[in-house]
């Protein structure tokens, strides 16, 4: 990075694909992220009650952009109780 040393959030607004690459939300290896078995599970539970207690579907579908994470553009869900 240039300026690594410094606190520069402005860096993500346009990142390279350099600094795309460089972020791994758990990491990997030895040093890994101790609680990523927990968050894996906690989130294996909420999409499962999720689905359980609601239908969704696809209003609008929109286009996935690339920011650290993926996020859908332009998308709209619509959701309701299942019966």
């Amino acid at each position: 990075f240039d300026r690594a040393d410094e606190f520069v959030p402005g860096r993500w607004e346009d990142p390279s694909e350099d600094a795309l690459r460089s972020v791994m939300g758990f990491s990997v290896g030895k040093r890994n992220c101790q609680g990523q078995m927990l968050a894996n599970v906690e989130l294996t539970v909420i999409l499962a009650e999720l689905c359980t207690r609601f239908e969704f579907s696809v209003a609008k579908e929109g286009h996935a952009e690339y920011y650290v994470t993926y996020k859908p553009v332009g998308s709209l869900l619509n959701v309701k109780e299942a019966d």
